[in-house]
């Protein structure tokens, strides 16, 4: 039960730093784009 939920945990974290990471890339691509035209 205890590695499960560590397991979980660690699940969640990665979802938030993935959501995180994704948002930066994005507005970084708007950014460029916004640079672009």
């Amino acid at each position: 039960m205890e590695g499960k939920k560590r397991n979980e945990v660690i699940e969640e974290l990665l979802k938030k730093y993935i959501d995180e990471y994704e948002n930066k890339l994005i507005k970084k691509k708007k950014e460029e784009i916004f640079l672009n035209f």
